[in-house]
């Protein structure tokens, strides 16, 4: 009789997952006449502007044209742990070529944009940063730009300064826990409030693990080995608030109980705030914007339907760092600046291999992070330089394993004990300069040059940083005799002093972080003072192509902090209009 309860029981999850996912697909149908607001794209960006928006105006009529669609019930968007799945497959994001046949340019094609199909990882950005690469640009201090910072999370997990934590914010943000535990109490809680299809995705998540973090043990070893090289690296609880240091637990935009994704369009665009205001907020998914027509008209999308503007109504575009500039040169916009200073983290990575055991199975997704200055002498300089992440099955490359003749399916096979993880680099101050620009022959699509590896100073930065890890390896060697360095080989890193070898590992080895920024700079392109286009006044860009400096860290977190504050200041510049 149980069995018969539990059977129906599920029928009816089901049923009421798909009637949920179908509703939110098609919820929008209804046509706004010449709204006052058009935003473009339903990313990081445009779903905290659109809240943002919606609130403080509630006469305004606003519109959202989003090249995708609502994808929130796929498990491949919800569950972190199959983030790379979905930023490098169609169904869910842009996948576009560029200048370097080892990389493809990923950007999120749906509601929530690449907050939905990224790692998750959070970083707010260091406070050098924002003291002395934005804050003069925005004109605002930094102790003024705290209270935006804290605003956007609900953090839950340890810090050694409560006071820069946010508690009551949009995001869940989490600390990675050793091993995922149901909280069932807690979990019927929010499906009382939230609804039965959350009671479905928790279940799919916890029923593979979801994302974990490394053992006590293999992180004290690896923070041992690091900072054996690295002597004055302060070790911490909370890495997002201070400048170089080095933490066992990753952080995750991730609700805490049900290990869900907090994609952006779902922390601030839930599904109750969205059809409360039906015919005001109108989001429109499946809409490829074409044009802007200048000077506030309206847009041209979808092949050739017009969308005009009422008279003062602004456009915003929140495309992202690749799609935006190519939006404004395909509508004509003239000012030299667009598409050029295209900045993203890039850097490469070491697997290694080591066998389980009875006190360790080395089946972690995340492990310690680490964020470190390019000089490590007793005066430790302020400025964060490198980012280094240890990761399991999420970010590890097994293509590159093939590259040094190993099968990952075959040894696991082989060998059940056998595990893979990697040390993955990233420079955060990159000097590379590359661009987005029209393409002569399909306007459709960007021409995305990254130039990765063609400036000097950052090569030689990413050599030094691969040594370094090499000998982190070799430390941890020590304690797990089973550890061995595989990609790239032994032989790599011995070769009298030549790096020319190794260089060639590191580059079939590159790892992008799709952190795409400053194509349309502020300054530049567009004025900090109400985020407006010098151009055109009545339209605005916001999103991590304004950025005056890329963030040194992950930018998920960092465009919200931009998104915010243009809010605040859009809404301003409308109230006084």
């Amino acid at each position: 009789m149980r069995n018969s309860y539990l059977f129906i029981l599920i029928i009816i999850l089901i049923l009421a997952y798909y009637l949920i996912s179908t509703y939110r697909q098609n919820y929008s149908s209804s046509v706004i006449e010449d709204p006052d607001i058009i935003i473009i794209g339903l990313g990081t960006a445009g779903s905290v502007l659109a809240r943002r928006l919606n609130d403080a105006l509630p006469r305004k009529r606003i519109l959202v044209l989003e090249q995708g669609m609502d994808l929130s019930s796929s498990s491949t968007v919800y569950n972190v742990f199959n983030g790379m799945e979905a930023a490098y497959n169609t169904n869910f994001s842009s996948v576009l070529p560029v200048d370097n046949p080892n990389v493809k340019a990923s950007v999120g094609k749906m509601f929530g944009g690449s907050s939905s199909h990224n790692f998750g990882l959070t970083v707010h950005g260091s406070p050098w940063f924002y003291e002395n690469e934005w804050c003069p640009i925005l004109n605002l201090p930094y102790q003024d730009m705290i209270p935006y910072i804290k605003g956007i999370e609900r953090y839950s997990g340890t810090t050694q300064s409560p006071m820069l934590r946010g508690l009551n914010g949009m995001i869940e943000v989490s600390q990675l826990p050793v091993k995922a535990t149901l909280h069932f109490e807690k979990l019927l809680s929010k499906v009382n409030t939230q609804g039965l299809s959350l009671l479905w995705k928790a279940i799919n998540i916890y029923g593979n693990l979801g994302p974990l973090r490394a053992s006590d043990k293999f992180s004290k070893v690896f923070i041992d080995s690091l900072t054996n090289i690295s002597p004055n690296l302060e070790i911490v609880k909370d890495y997002n608030v201070v400048n170089n240091c080095i933490c066992v637990d990753q952080q995750l935009f991730v609700d805490p109980v049900t290990g869900i994704r907090q994609s952006v369009d779902i922390s601030y665009l839930p599904d109750t705030y969205r059809l409360r205001n039906k015919g005001k907020l109108d989001i429109r998914g499946g809409c490829q914007v074409d044009k802007i027509l200048h000077n506030g008209i309206g847009v041209i999308y979808n092949g050739g339907i017009i969308q005009k503007l009422k008279p003062n109504g602004r456009i915003i575009v929140c495309g992202g760092g690749i799609f935006s500039p190519h939006l404004l040169l395909k509508s004509g916009f003239k000012n030299s600046y667009i598409g050029r200073n295209l900045k993203t983290h890039y850097g490469s990575q070491i697997i290694m291999s080591i066998e389980a055991d009875d006190t360790d199975n080395f089946n972690f997704s995340g492990g310690p992070i680490a964020f470190l200055p390019l000089n490590t002498g007793d005066d430790l300089p302020d400025k964060r330089d490198l980012q280094i992440l240890v990761s399991g099955g999420p970010l590890l490359n097994t293509d590159l394993l093939k590259v040094v003749g190993i099968d990952f399916n075959a040894e696991r096979i082989k060998n059940p004990r056998k595990r893979f993880f990697c040390f993955i680099v990233w420079t955060l101050r990159p000097n590379i300069n590359g661009s987005v620009e029209l393409n002569e022959n399909d306007n459709s699509l960007p021409v995305i040059k990254l130039n990765m590896f063609e400036n000097t100073k950052d090569s030689l930065t990413i050599i030094k940083a691969i040594k370094g890890l090499y000998a982190v390896a070799l430390g941890m060697k020590q304690t797990y005799s089973s550890l061995k360095v595989v990609f790239p080989p032994e032989n790599a890193f011995n070769n009298g002093g030549n790096d020319r070898t190794l260089f060639d590992y590191v580059k079939k080895g590159i790892s992008m972080t799709d952190h795409y920024s400053c194509t349309c700079a502020l300054g530049k392109v567009v004025n900090p003072k109400d985020f407006a286009l010098y151009e055109d006044p009545r339209t605005h860009v916001v999103d991590a192509s304004v950025f005056p400096a890329i963030a040194d860290g992950n930018t998920e977190y960092p465009v919200c902090l931009m998104a915010e504050i243009a809010a605040d200041r859009i809404i301003s510049s409308i109230i006084s209009q």
